[in-house]
């Protein structure tokens, strides 16, 4: 694939993006998924399986929470440095770390918010504190 058909995929996604979200705003993570291109069908190599990294996740948190409630702050900033579930941050686990930001996260509301914390909390079901 040259450099032009990659630039012509990643405008499409980028349109079917703003099409599907209404906002004209490039996700910070949408080149991630586009990097691993199949050379011969211009598709993904592969889709991102399992769940969606936390810091990936904290980020489109910053997007949609405009006024973020001063409690979730620290939350939402370890958050942002993790990978997934089974990471630590200091001393505290990430299940603790979601946990404590999803109970400051009250007056965070929508149809984004509805979706990440049922998302947040089906990635931390099972695990220990």
């Amino acid at each position: 694939m040259n450099n032009s058909d990659e630039r012509d995929y990643a405008e499409e996604a980028y349109n079917a993006h703003t099409m599907a979200t209404g906002d004209g705003e490039i996700p910070d993570d949408l080149f991630d998924y586009l990097a691993d291109v199949d050379e011969v069908t211009g598709e993904p190599a592969s889709a991102p399986s399992g769940p969606r990294p936390v810091y990936v996740i904290a980020r489109e948190i910053r997007r949609d929470w405009t006024k973020i409630y001063f409690g979730a702050v620290p939350y939402l900033d370890a958050m942002g440095s993790l990978d997934s579930m089974a990471d630590r941050y200091g001393l505290d686990s990430a299940k603790s770390i979601v946990s404590y930001f999803l109970a400051n996260a009250g007056t965070w509301r929508g149809e984004v918010a509805r979706r990440i914390k049922a998302e947040l909390k089906v990635m931390g079901e099972g695990l220990p504190y």
